[in-house]
């Protein structure tokens, strides 16, 4: 009697490791994987995503994300045949983190491609190029249109933690303080540094530049009417992960061939604001037989 009493517990525990490690091995197994094994079974990207007009904005009332990027994301996903799912918000500091763990597959965020970011993920082709301008208040005569005088020790330049001028400045501006704002913070409070005397430069996208002159015209202005330095804006993928960096690749290539990339950069401020890539052939050319 004892035995078969010890053999029905056994069956009895059996049956409920049974229910209920299913799931856990299911979870496992997708931790496992590679982010295009995910993508591959399941048909939809996920992205992780930062909130930074142009590139990815979200209404307040019904939380809907819109913008450049959520824009071209789409056509990726249209390409591609996937569903593009808007997974998690994150940081400038945490997004890379964050897809290392894997709790999404693709970081949707145009990062500059630098050595330091491309150590930890992988950069897709580029979808444009950006510039960083310096901009200063509009009665500071002391820079002179260079930026040679911003590395003074008596130059504050306000950035955002994360940003790619982070790396850059002790090369460019050693001299010069910082003025740190948090990575969750709006990309604006740079800015507004500058405009409140907090700071005396703040280097940002053309971009942002122009949501800010909407709401405060004429508090500040450009110190050169050159940027700093332009950098091709990529998105990004986990390190190793080669075969979704092919899919995502050439899906970018091709709305950039087929016109669809020209034309979402039109609608979200044009030549004004980005480089765009150039097509790698010759227009005459590829008129004639195909």
């Amino acid at each position: 009697m004892a035995f078969i009493k010890a053999n029905l517990a056994t069956l009895y525990a059996a049956i409920i490791l049974t229910a209920v490690f299913p799931f856990a091995c299911l979870a496992d197994d997708n931790v496992s994987k590679t982010a295009y094994e995910r993508v591959k079974t399941s048909g939809v990207i996920r992205c992780g995503y930062l909130i930074y007009a142009p590139f990815i904005t979200k209404d307040i009332n019904t939380g809907t994300l819109g913008g450049l990027t959520v824009e071209t994301m789409e056509e990726i996903g249209k390409e591609l045949g996937y569903k593009i799912e808007w997974t998690e918000e994150v940081s400038m500091t945490t997004a890379f983190e964050a897809m290392e763990s894997k709790r999404f597959d693709m970081a949707c965020i145009p990062f500059w491609i630098t050595p330091p970011r491309v150590k930890v993920a992988e950069p897709t082709v580029p979808l444009y190029y950006d510039g960083y301008f310096a901009f200063i208040r509009p009665e500071n005569t002391k820079f002179q249109g260079s930026y040679e005088k911003v590395n003074s020790e008596d130059v504050t330049i306000s950035i955002q933690e994360g940003a790619a001028i982070q790396t850059m400045l002790s090369k460019y501006f050693p001299k010069a303080k910082v003025t740190e704002q948090m990575a969750l913070s709006d990309p604006m409070m740079q800015l507004q540094d500058v405009m409140t005397k907090k700071a005396d430069v703040a280097f940002v996208e053309m971009s942002l530049y122009k949501d800010f002159e909407k709401i405060h015209p004429g508090e500040v202005k450009l110190l050169s009417n050159d940027p700093l330095m332009v950098m091709p804006a990529a998105l990004w993928l986990p390190s190793g992960d080669f075969r979704l960096k092919a899919l995502a690749d050439h899906s970018i290539k091709t709305i950039q061939y087929n016109g669809t990339m020209d034309k979402l950069l039109d609608k979200y401020g044009g030549r004004s604001i980005f480089s765009y890539v150039s097509k790698p052939y010759d227009p005459v050319a590829s008129t004639t037989t195909k």
